[in-house]
């Protein structure tokens, strides 16, 4: 296989263009920026902020103490009430009528406007490889062409996967309850384990064989369903391929986001200048690798489509 090949050509589109992380990481600054508005002006930051103080004085009353770090809701419930804190009345005042409605719009916002920056990094990704002009107006013009057919895809992918299970367990499970094999706990574990099996097993195969479908929507501009088709037939024959492939950029998504959530964390919980400056730097820095990280994980895929594509 020439995933070497597509490894070598990545690295260097992405060192020839690097403009091209500016996509990716607005995908994520994005959500953060709309997010970040919402925390702040609910109220609900300020809350976490007293919540977070509390939470290390407690800690540290625990570690002093020399007691077991891992304490019962009681003992902490008693902390609150020791320090006459209004948790209750706290709640109420940030759970109301209108801040409800600001979290339905901000989450809409975000999935909107994640998406759209989605679409325009694979816009992005499509037109480096094709060595096209990675100009505002080409990302634009193509990002409006292809939004919901992405859009589409997406949610016929969502589906696929969703019914995965559904699929699998309703016939087995009505099967099971009309021969009246279920007779003990032992024979309902047994179905349980066989269902999650026959499930792992099927959305390894469809994931494989739909892992490409992206890659052939925004390089060859096709359909949802020519881009499915498509992405089934370079599959065939190459599945052990396509599945270390899938392992390799899982790998890397998982692994970074064991890194970002703490950090975004301190970030909102920062309880003094020095502390926010500092965990803001690092959180550029993360976001900055976050946005080469993606954009070289979706060339390799996109440039790795290419190459299987060539194989008979």
């Amino acid at each position: 296989m020439k995933i070497k090949s597509a490894f070598e050509n990545s690295y260097n589109q992405l060192l020839k263009n690097k403009e091209l992380i500016i996509p990716f990481i607005l995908i994520y600054l994005t959500a953060g920026v709309i997010f970040g508005i919402f925390f702040y002006a609910s109220g609900t930051q300020e809350l976490f902020k007293e919540l977070y103080f509390l939470q290390n004085q407690y800690q540290k009353e625990l570690l002093q103490g020399n007691q077991d770090f891992f304490i019962n809701l009681e003992t902490r419930e008693d902390f609150l009430s020791k320090t006459n804190y209004d948790l209750a009345g706290k709640l109420f005042a940030v759970v109301n009528k209108s801040n409800l409605v600001f979290l339905v719009i901000t989450v809409l916002v975000i999935i909107a406007g994640s998406f759209y920056f989605i679409t325009a990094s694979r816009v992005a990704t499509s037109l480096v490889i094709k060595k096209k002009k990675l100009s505002i107006k080409n990302i634009t013009l193509l990002t409006h062409k292809l939004f919901f057919r992405n859009l589409w895809l997406s949610i016929f992918l969502f589906l696929i996967f969703g019914f995965i299970g559904l699929g699998i367990t309703i016939p087995i499970m009505s099967s099971l309850v009309f021969m009246d094999v279920i007779v003990n706990w032992e024979d309902f574990v047994l179905f349980v384990i066989i269902t999650v099996i026959l499930s792992f097993c099927a959305g390894i195969y469809l994931g494989i064989k739909l892992f490409f479908s992206e890659a052939s929507l925004f390089l060859e501009e096709k359909t949802v369903f020519k881009s499915i088709k498509q992405s089934f037939a370079v599959s065939k024959g190459k599945k052990l391929n396509i599945f270390l492939l899938i392992l390799f950029v899982w790998g890397i998504q998982v692994v970074f986001s064991m890194i970002s959530p703490p950090i975004s964390l301190d970030l909102f919980f920062s309880l003094t200048i020095l502390n926010f400056i500092k965990t803001f730097i690092i959180a550029i820095m993360v976001l900055l690798f976050q946005g080469i990280l993606s954009a070289f994980t979706t060339l390799f895929v996109f440039n790795s489509y290419l190459e299987f594509k060539k194989i008979k």
